[in-house]
């Protein structure tokens, strides 16, 4: 009996076979990855969540965020997270703070906020449950930091300040109801001053601050940049921060305007 050979013809239809099947099998481990790992982040994000709530069970407030110094010059409360003076002076709708370029400012408030929660023994209870993956120091440091899957610190982005008419009238020499006021006073409608961090990643809805990860690229964008610029077209390096941010993972749905 004679034995007939494949033919070129055949060999490249079954070779051509074999890569799509590899290609959708690699395809559905990237996607079923991806899902694992963002599972792992909100995981964590539940953690500190829930950290954080003990905090303020033991303190029986909120934890306090805002600048030493306010617009009159006069401390008004002793916050229990100062606010970096960089993101002090881009307080209202500025656009200036981007979390890719100036992270230490943006880490600075995560630090404050580890290190209150990590004193209260039933909140470091909870971050202690933290993968140790992902609660570690980074390379030649001895804090601990909280990391996404990805490679990225976890931040904190905490509500503003109570706004206060009064004050803010003193300090803007202006009439209550001004656009300066407007501007200032967040627009979720929670009564706080919005803050620069939550220009940058969203409004901290009712008061409450969140925990954000920069999602799978590892780069934080900016969420209300299309929000802001509605009625004209980003330019191209506004555009790719619009992107950017899409993929980035919050504890809970944060509240964007418009």
């Amino acid at each position: 009996m004679i034995r007939r050979a494949f033919t070129l013809i055949e060999m490249m239809v079954v070779i051509t076979i074999i890569v799509i099947l590899a290609g959708l099998t690699l395809g559905i481990s990237n996607s079923v990855l991806r899902g694992a790992e963002i599972r792992q982040v909100k995981d964590t994000l539940t953690l500190l969540e829930m950290a954080m709530e003990e905090w303020e069970l033991a303190a029986t407030r909120q934890m306090t965020y805002g600048a030493i110094d306010e617009p009159n010059g006069i401390p008004t409360y002793n916050y229990d997270i100062p606010e970096p003076t960089s993101l002090n002076e881009q307080a209202g709708l500025s656009m200036a703070f981007i979390p890719d370029d100036e992270p230490d400012d943006a880490n600075e408030v995560m630090r404050n906020a580890i290190d209150r929660m990590m004193a209260v023994p039933e909140s470091r209870a909870i971050i202690e449950r933290i993968d140790p993956d992902f609660f570690r120091p980074e390379e030649g440091q001895l804090e601990n930091w909280i990391w996404d899957p990805w490679d990225t610190r976890v931040l904190l982005v905490p509500a503003g300040r109570d706004f206060n008419p009064a004050f803010d009238r003193i300090a803007s020499g202006m009439p209550e109801e001004s656009q300066w006021q407007a501007d200032r006073r967040d627009p979720s409608g929670d009564g706080t001053v919005r803050n620069s961090l939550e220009n940058a990643f969203g409004g901290a809805a009712n008061a409450r601050p969140y925990f954000v990860s920069a999602g799978p690229d590892g780069r934080w964008g900016h969420r209300q940049l299309k929000t802001v610029y509605a009625d004209m077209p980003l330019d191209g390096d506004e555009a790719e921060l619009a992107a950017e941010a899409t993929d980035n993972v919050t504890s809970y749905e944060v509240y964007l305007d418009g």
